[in-house]
């Protein structure tokens, strides 16, 4: 269950990378709110 969730998070983030780039957005399609956090070095 886990894996299929996670699968369709990452099919979703490759589909649509641009759309949350520099803050948050809300996919209705997983019922998640994502966001970016830039990179620590």
């Amino acid at each position: 269950m886990a894996l299929a969730k996670a699968t369709q998070i990452y099919d979703w983030l490759a589909d649509h990378e641009g759309e949350i780039s520099g803050g948050g957005y809300y996919c209705s399609e997983l019922k998640l709110i994502l966001w970016q956090q830039p990179k620590v070095s």
